[in-house]
């Protein structure tokens, strides 16, 4: 999946999921519950370490 692809399945701002992955923003619940649901999983997977 893309990020555009994750921005609209996810109805987040445009650049948001981009500056969630480079550490210039942190997510809130709302935006960390969009893009899980997005992703198909939970949002305690989203911090699961895998190496």
């Amino acid at each position: 999946m893309t990020q555009a692809d994750l921005v609209f399945e996810a109805k987040v701002h445009g650049n948001m999921i981009g500056r969630i992955e480079r550490g210039e923003r942190a997510a809130n619940l709302l935006q960390l519950h969009k893009i899980a649901k997005a992703l198909e999983i939970s949002v305690e997977e989203l911090f699961e370490f895998k190496e």
